[in-house]
């Protein structure tokens, strides 16, 4: 959070520009006016800007001057003139500043998103040396994954000579409660890692040394923030800290995952540009047998290493040869994927967390030129369109021998002065909406605190702005000649009117393609919304379940058991469920090679995820059994039976759901289960992928989630109620809640940001092309004022003046629909490849925006046509 102290950065202004002697007197007022504030922490520093911005007149600037320099007279009057003539054509002006604010603030935020997103894992040292090892299993099904088998990362450390160091990193996912002194909390974040992790990834510790913190058993690293919570500002080091649900042991009592770690280092909390992100790292030294144990976790294990060389292609033979040695009677391929392409280039099964994609940074590439060109392109037309007012002040500079040069510093200076009013404006605006743009983007700007990749971007575009708006005009009006310049009709000084044109018609054909793309992402993630997951996820509140002393199994049994029967006697609640997985989220159960069918060769299992629920979970969450029937208590023998999804039917070879009824499958190695029921696919995960073939199991009281319904329309039960419940039969285990219907929503957080950044900044685009057409239909009627003039006389009506000014941007406009619809297909359908479940392209996605644009050009010129229409005849042909 920030402090609540005013924006360093306007104190900093004021300093640099205010005169000394009334320096401290104003900050001092400023400073006590922000304290004495009490509204919210955007408004104070909102209101502070404004405040600085407004003292900031000429009385109290100080003279700032560059000692061995004199500021040119010629160059003084130039920017004086210029002001002048800005003021004095406001309105030209003030259209002119929006559309550059507009267009530099959008490709400024658009780049800034770019940045972002490409900076991903470049902050580790030598990361271009850093690989993970992918697997590709094509053994009954295809499974591209982001972790492999344990024996990987060993191999690597013994049998390659260019691996300096690889590691494994396993990510807990599943319900984990950590316990400091009387601090509980549950947690997120949690991994374990080899010794080697730190030789890897070089983060900076705040305490312990890099070269101990992994090498001891029961080692435990945490981050900063972390350190804080639960210590505040004691040293960590050398405490303990007990984690239940992580990591745990099997005893002659049973499974216990009641672990107690010690601190043996504190890291720096990771940026927000970083794919593999944790608040706890436990060593997996914590085993006496290691590689025993590790055997048993399946292909769990995200696999880095760092090369010795930046490009070795050995690595690659050797990968093979481990397959071949591990998993000799497996379909399967390793491959290295660079650190820094992870996050753009990698959507596999089991990443880390949900990644971006390198064509969404493309598209909002492209979003980012239309943006420039089309302001760029229009103010050029509203230079050449005001040109012809200024043809006698042309003429007459060219009388007194003003030079080329002379007319070219006269433009040059107008254009780099709006271009910094423009650029000044749109830092405001981000201090300002930087609350409002920050979630947009995904992650915090801090203006005050920036990576000067961000003030180069800026630069950049301020530097392209003055390009194509400030030196391009400049040169078209210094080199009109004296008897051109002194007529009226300068349109016919502009060799450039046809390449103008193309311009125009480019900005129209990039706007359509950008403002359809819009609509079908949109309507995309419409489609997602509002498609039927194949289960019941609404009204459905879930209670992560207990972990903390929960006894033996009967013990936890009857406790559960005992709370799922006080709970849901609670008015508005229904009934209450047990399951081991969320809907939403990776199974953390996997099968891979040796599920199938009785009498099949093992060459044939596929990959599934298996996972336990209670008697009622299926019917309580509306799954629909399309054969056979549900869990019953009735049946003993339910036990040893399961029921799977019709993907799973599917891939075990079964001809249809109800063929898979009664039959039994090798599964677990060593058991034998009968399949008693088949039920419909469901969306486990995003619509990205494909439908997963799962695996129940059924126990009596499953360990992982409590599943709360309640009535349709209801209010939310009494959650104080709940909890006063929980803490009374779970002592000493935190009470934490949600909805599953919002837990469901978050894995599509990326694609609903990237849908409406896209769409904000369509619609920038669309309203700068407007601009753009209003500057056109000013040049065309500018520069026909006799002929409409004429026509008017002959009794013409308004219709037929609007027809003279609307024809040629109606042709530009449909050709350049032409030119846009196939584009619009076909960067649409590449972009919908990334779901397995989408939309189809209908005819009004892509006619739509067409559509559009015809009725907005017509709306502009059709009230510019009446403005012309409605000019006195004698004013219009008096220059004539």
């Amino acid at each position: 959070m920030r402090k609540n102290t005013p924006p360093r950065l306007a104190d900093t202004l004021l300093r640099l520009l205010c005169k000394p002697e009334i320096l401290e007197g104003v900050i001092g007022d400023l400073h006590e006016y922000y304290q004495q504030n009490n509204s919210s922490s955007f408004k104070k520093r909102t209101l502070y800007w404004f405040q600085v911005l407004n003292l900031l007149r000429p009385f109290a600037i100080k003279s700032i001057g560059i000692k061995g320099w004199k500021f040119s007279p010629l160059l003084r009057i130039n920017f004086i003139i210029s002001f002048r003539y800005l003021k004095k054509n406001s309105l030209f002006s003030s259209i002119n500043i929006v559309g550059l604010s507009l267009s530099l603030f959008s490709s400024l935020l658009i780049m800034e998103y770019i940045r972002f997103e490409n900076s991903f894992d470049k902050f580790h040292e030598d990361h271009h040396r850093i690989y993970r090892i992918d697997q590709i299993t094509t053994q009954g099904s295809v499974d591209h994954s982001a972790t492999t088998f344990s024996r990987v990362a060993e191999e690597l450390n013994l049998s390659f000579p260019s691996v300096e160091a690889a590691c494994r990193v396993h990510k807990v996912r599943g319900n984990v409660v950590v316990t400091a002194g009387d601090k509980v909390f549950r947690e997120e974040g949690i991994i374990g890692a080899d010794s080697s992790f730190f030789s890897l990834f070089k983060l900076p510790l705040v305490a312990g040394a890099p070269e101990h913190t992994l090498r001891e058993a029961r080692s435990l690293v945490i981050s900063k923030s972390i350190a804080l919570k639960y210590f505040g500002t004691n040293d960590p080091i050398g405490k303990q800290m007990t984690i239940d649900g992580a990591y745990g042991f099997w005893s002659a009592t049973g499974y216990n995952n009641h672990v107690t770690y010690t601190i043996t280092g504190v890291v720096e909390d990771l940026p927000p540009n970083s794919h593999l992100k944790f608040d706890f790292l436990i060593s997996l030294n914590l085993y006496s047998q290691l590689e025993n144990e590790l055997q048993n976790w399946g292909d769990s294990f995200y696999t880095y290493y760092k090369s010795k060389h930046s490009d070795d292609s050995s690595i690659i033979a050797g990968l093979e040869k481990i397959i071949s040695k591990y998993k000799p009677d497996q379909e399967m391929a390793l491959i290295p994927k660079p650190l820094t392409d992870i996050h753009l280039g990698s959507n596999l099964a089991n990443e880390f967390q949900p990644n971006g994609s390198i064509k969404e940074i493309w598209l909002m590439a492209t979003v980012a030129i239309v943006i420039i060109i089309v302001a760029g392109t229009n103010y050029i037309n509203f230079t050449r369109a005001n040109a012809q007012k200024r043809s006698t002040e042309i003429a007459v500079g060219r009388v007194f021998w003003a030079s080329s040069s002379h007319i070219f510093n006269r433009i040059f200076i107008e254009g780099l002065v709006i271009n910094t009013i423009s650029m000044a404006l749109v830092l405001l605006l981000l201090f300002v909406a930087e609350p409002l743009i920050s979630p947009l983007l995904g992650h915090r700007i801090d203006l005050e605190n920036v990576p000067p990749d961000f003030w180069s971007i800026a630069v950049l575009s301020y530097l392209v702005g003055i390009g194509i708006s400030a030196i391009y005009p400049a040169i078209i009006i210094s080199k009109l000649k004296l008897d051109k310049a002194q007529k009226v009709n300068l349109t016919e000084q502009f060799s450039i009117q046809s390449k103008s044109n193309l311009l125009v018609g480019f900005q129209f054909t990039l706007s359509l393609l950008v403002l359809g793309f819009s609509i079908i992402t949109l309507d995309q993630m419409k489609f997602v919304s509002s498609k039927e997951v194949g289960a019941n996820i609404f009204n459905t509140i879930v209670i992560p379940g207990p972990t903390v002393d929960t006894g033996n199994d009967s013990i936890y049994d009857a406790r559960l058991t005992n709370f799922k029967t006080t709970v849901s006697k609670l008015n508005n609640v229904s009934n209450v469920t047990l399951g081991n997985f969320l809907p939403g989220q990776e199974i953390r159960g996997q099968a891979t090679g040796y599920v199938r069918k009785i009498g099949d060769q093992e060459e044939s299992a596929g990959n599934y995820y298996f996972t336990q629920v209670d008697y009622e979970f299926l019917s309580e969450l509306e799954f629909s059994f399309i054969a056979g029937r549900n869990f019953d208590q009735s049946f003993s023998t339910d036990q040893q039976a399961i029921v799977i999804n019709k993907a799973a039917s599917d891939l075990l070879g079964f001809g249809s759901p109800e063929e898979a009824i009664g039959n039994k499958i090798i599964y677990r190695r060593n058991s034998t289960p009968m399949i008693i029921g088949v039920v419909d696919d469901f969306h486990q995960q995003s619509l990205r992928r494909e439908y997963q073939p799962i695996i129940f199991e059924v126990r009596s009281n499953p360990k992982g989630y409590c599943y709360l319904k309640f009535a349709t329309g209801s209010q939310l039960p009494r959650m104080n109620e709940i909890q006063r419940i929980w803490g009374e039969v779970f002592e000493g285990n935190p009470f934490n809640y949600f909805l599953l219907e919002d837990f469901y929503s978050r894995q599509y957080e990326p694609d609903n940001r990237f849908s409406k950044v896209f769409a904000l900044f369509s619609i920038f685009s669309v309203s700068i092309v407007i601009i753009g057409i209003f500057g056109l239909t000013y040049i065309n009627a500018a520069s026909r004022v006799k002929e409409i003039g004429v026509r008017k006389t002959l009794g013409a009506s308004v219709f037929h003046v609007f027809y003279t000014l609307f024809n040629k941007i109606g042709i530009m406009i449909l050709l350049a629909s032409i030119i846009a619809i196939p584009l619009i297909y076909m960067v649409a359908e590449d972009w919908l490849m990334n779901y397995a479940f989408r939309i189809s392209i209908k005819w009004w996605m892509i006619a739509g925006p067409i559509a559009l644009l015809l009725m907005l050009a017509v709306l502009v010129v059709g009230v510019q046509s009446i403005r012309s229409y409605r000019l006195n005849l004698s004013k219009a042909l008096k220059n004539e």
